[in-house]
């Protein structure tokens, strides 16, 4: 018995180690498919790094209330919308770059206290992106093409 407890005494920091990067890979796996990013990257995944106007560490929510809290960095080009998380959290989620013409906007809500633009994908149904009205109105402005301009107004 005082083996075994002096084995794991001994190994305890490669156990933890063990034990942390498991729940670490774990929940990264479980929000990227529960929020939407996984089935966003099966058709928008990207190995291009961000372009256009770069907006880094923002938030936003994904479908099933899952937040993405001032760890996205958003890049607004003329060809789409860039989207990736701060680089511990990347395990599980791919750079993403969807092309504006992919991209559905339905006006402007009140969830809670703040403003916030739902984009939807037509071609990934069920996954939505919920932006700030100030973050909404930046990455759309700096895109400065009709094709994004146009969520502003539909």
């Amino acid at each position: 018995m005082n083996d075994a407890a002096s084995a794991l005494g001994s190994n305890f920091g490669l156990i933890f180690v063990v034990v942390f990067l498991g729940i670490w890979l774990g929940a990264n796996a479980l929000v990227s498919v529960t929020g939407g990013w996984r089935a966003l990257a099966q058709r928008y995944r990207t190995d291009l790094p961000v372009m256009g106007n770069v907006f880094r560490f923002r938030s936003a929510r994904f479908r099933n209330f899952t937040n993405y809290n001032n760890c996205l960095t958003f890049g607004a080009a003329p060809q789409g919308l860039y989207v990736s998380v701060f680089w511990p959290f990347r395990i599980s989620h791919p750079p993403l770059f969807i092309p504006w013409t992919e991209i559905s906007g339905r006006r402007f809500t009140t969830y809670w206290w703040f403003e916030r633009m739902e984009l939807t994908f037509p071609r990934v149904p069920g996954v939505t992106i919920q932006l700030r009205r100030k973050l909404a109105e930046e990455i759309i402005g700096a895109a400065n093409l009709p094709q994004a301009l146009r969520l502003l107004h539909s």
